[in-house]
C-alpha cells in the first residue's frame, strides 16, 4: 500500500526513543499499515521523502534530492534506529553510522579529499587516506566501548614515502615504504617479560639489513638472548654476518663471518667472552679486500660458474650488476663519474636559491623472477636534464613514477618541475603531483578513476591563490573555494561557490 502525503513546507525531525515503538494504522482500514508513505513537495510535486512499515511499526526511511537522488537511509529495528548512510547528490557513500543502545558509532566518512572507512566489527578494514596524509585507526574489540578513536599513525610526506604502524596487543610493526617498495620494517613483541625485536631496512647501496634482539627481563639479571646482525648484497646473497649466543650463565658467544657477492665465507671468527678463540680466513680474502678498496673492475663467480656480480668501466660510467644463484640480472646500475649541480628557483621566494646535487645513474632491480619492479633512469638532452624514478607491481603495471625535469637556460637559477603519480595494479591512477616555481598542485582519483579532489597553489605577480575544488562522479564541480593572499598583507580575500549535480550554481558567499 503506498500513501502520499503532500507540503507546502517539509520540515523532517527524528527523535531517538527506548520505550516500545509507536504504531501506525491505516486510516482506511484502521488495521497497523502494511506498505509505504511518500512525502511530496506540493509546490514541485517532487518526493522528498518515503517511509517504510511492517506492520503499523517504521522499519525503514529514505529522504532524497530534488534531483531525485538518494539522500539519507535510515533502517529501525522495533522502531529503535541501528544504520544511518548519507549520500553525496551522485549517489556516492558519504557516512554510515550504526547505533546500539542510543550510541552511534562511525564506520564510514568521506568528505572532500577524505576517505576514512572501517569494519563492522569496528576493526580498521582499510586505511583512510585524508589527501595524501595516510591514517590508521584501531579500535577496541567492543566498537561502543568509547566514543574516542586512538591514532596510531598519521605520517606520510607529500611525494613518495609511506609509513604505516600496527599495534596489536604485545606486537607493534612499524613499516616504511617508498615508492611503494618497502623500506624499513621494526617489529616488536613484548609479552611475559620477554622483548623481541626485528628489524629490516635497505641501506646506502641497497644493501639490506637484518636485525633480531631477544631481551629476557622478567628476572634481575636481565639476560640477554640470541642477537643476530645480517647484511645483504642486492642479488640477497650474505655480505656480513654477526651472532651473538648467551647459552650458559656468565658466557657470550659470538661469530662473525664475511662473505663475498657470491656468498662464499672469506673470514669467519669466533668469541667466548671477547676473547678470540678461533679464525678462519680463506686464502683469497686479501686479494678480494684489495679489488673492493681500490674499487677497480672484477668478477665473482658461484662455484658452478654463473657469474654473482660484476663490475667494470665503460664511456666514462661504472657498471655493476648482480646476479642471484638461478643466474638472473636482480640487480643493475651505471653510474657517471661526475656530479650533476644545478640552481633552481623555489615558488614563491625569488630570492632563495637552492642546489641541486645527484649522481647521475641508470639503475634497475628485479626480482628473482627477472621481473622490472623498480628503475631510476637520466636523461640528458638539449632542452632540459630529466631524473626519472618509476617502480612496478608484480603484474607489470606502473605503481609510481616521479619526474624531476630541471630545464636548461642562460639564466644563474633554473626553471624545476617535479611531477608525481600514483596507480592502483589495474593501471588506474590514483593521485598526482605536480610542483614548479609558480604553482603547486595535487590531483586526487575517486573509484571511478575520474578526478574527485584538486588542490592549487599558484604565486601570481605576489598574490598567492589558493584553490580547493572537488568534483561529482559525474565530473561535474561540487564545490570550489578560493583564497587570495596579497604579499605583505594580513588581508584574505575568500570566495566559495557550491554545485548541484548537474553543474547549477546552488550557493556561493564570501
Amino acid at each position: 500500500m503506498v500513501k502520499k502525503i503532500a507540503f507546502n513546507l517539509f520540515i523532517l525531525f527524528s527523535v531517538l526513543t527506548f520505550s516500545q515503538p509507536e504504531i501506525v494504522y491505516d486510516e482506511e482500514t484502521n488495521k497497523p499499515l502494511n506498505g509505504y508513505v511518500e512525502y511530496i513537495k506540493k509546490d514541485t510535486n517532487i518526493k522528498v521523502l518515503e517511509e517504510d512499515y511492517v506492520e503499523g511499526i517504521k522499519v525503514e526511511e529514505r529522504n532524497y534530492y530534488e534531483s531525485g537522488g538518494i539522500k539519507k537511509i535510515t533502517k529501525y529495528d522495533e522502531g529503535e534506529k541501528y544504520l544511518e548512510k548519507e549520500f553525496f547528490e551522485d549517489g556516492e557513500l558519504s557516512s554510515k553510522i550504526i547505533y546500539k543502545d542510543g550510541v552511534g558509532r562511525l564506520l564510514v566518512s568521506k568528505d572532500e579529499g577524505n576517505n576514512s572507512i572501517f569494519s563492522e566489527d569496528g576493526r580498521i578494514d582499510r586505511q583512510s587516506i585524508m589527501h595524501d596524509i595516510k591514517k590508521v585507526y584501531y579500535r577496541g574489540e567492543d566498537i561502543f566501548s568509547g566514543m574516542s578513536y586512538d591514532e596510531l599513525y598519521q605520517k606520510i610526506d607529500e611525494k613518495e614515502s609511506k609509513e604505516e604502524k600496527i599495534v596489536e596487543g604485545p606486537l607493534s610493526i612499524t613499516r616504511k615504504y617508498r615508492y611503494g617498495i618497502l623500506e624499513k620494517e621494526n617489529i616488536v613483541e613484548v609479552e611475559e617479560g620477554i622483548y623481541k625485536e626485528s628489524e629490516k631496512k635497505l641501506e646506502e647501496g641497497n644493501i639490506l639489513s637484518v636485525y633480531e634482539e631477544v631481551t629476557i627481563y622478567k628476572d634481575l639479571p636481565i639476560i640477554k638472548g640470541d642477537i643476530k646482525k645480517i647484511s645483504y648484497f642486492p642479488n640477497g646473497n650474505k655480505k656480513r654476518e654477526e651472532i651473538e649466543v648467551y647459552k650458559e650463565e656468565g658466557k657470550r658467544y659470538e661469530i662473525e663471518r664475511i662473505y663475498d657477492e657470491s656468498e662464499k665465507l672469506l673470514q669467519e671468527k669466533k668469541y667466548i667472552n671477547n676473547d678470540l678463540k678461533d679464525t678462519f680466513i680463506d686464502k683469497g680474502y686479501e686479494d678480494y679486500k684489495e679489488k673492493v678498496n681500490k674499487r677497480e673492475g672484477y668478477k665473482i663467480k658461484y662455484p658452478d660458474g654463473k657469474i654473482a656480480y660484476e663490475k667494470y668501466s665503460k664511456d666514462g660510467k661504472d657498471i655493476e650488476k648482480y646476479f642471484n644463484k638461478k643466474g638472473i640480472l636482480v640487480f643493475d646500475k651505471e653510474t657517471s663519474k661526475e656530479l650533476y649541480q644545478a640552481k633552481v628557483r623555489r615558488m614563491a621566494d625569488e630570492s632563495y636559491d637552492e642546489t641541486v646535487v645527484k649522481k647521475p645513474q641508470n639503475m634497475k632491480k628485479y626480482r628473482d623472477d627477472g621481473t622490472l619492479f623498480y628503475e631510476e633512469r637520466f636523461e640528458d638532452n638539449k632542452d632540459a636534464t630529466v631524473f626519472l624514478i618509476v617502480s612496478y607491481y608484480k603484474n607489470g603495471n606502473i605503481n609510481f613514477k616521479e619526474k624531476e625535469t630541471i630545464e636548461k637556460s642562460n639564466d644563474t637559477r633554473k626553471k624545476r618541475i617535479y611531477e608525481l603519480e600514483e596507480y592502483d595494479e589495474n593501471g588506474n591512477i590514483i593521485r598526482s603531483i605536480y610542483h614548479d616555481d609558480k604553482k603547486h598542485s595535487k590531483k586526487f582519483y575517486g573509484d571511478n578513476h575520474k578526478l574527485k579532489y584538486e588542490e592549487i597553489l599558484e604565486d601570481n605577480k605576489g598574490e598567492v591563490i589558493s584553490k580547493n575544488i572537488s568534483y561529482y562522479k559525474n565530473g561535474k564541480i561540487k564545490r570550489d573555494s578560493e583564497m587570495i593572499m596579497p604579499n605583505y598583507s594580513s588581508s584574505i580575500k575568500s570566495h566559495t561557490k557550491l554545485y548541484d549535480i548537474n553543474g547549477e550554481l546552488k550557493k556561493e558567499y564570501n
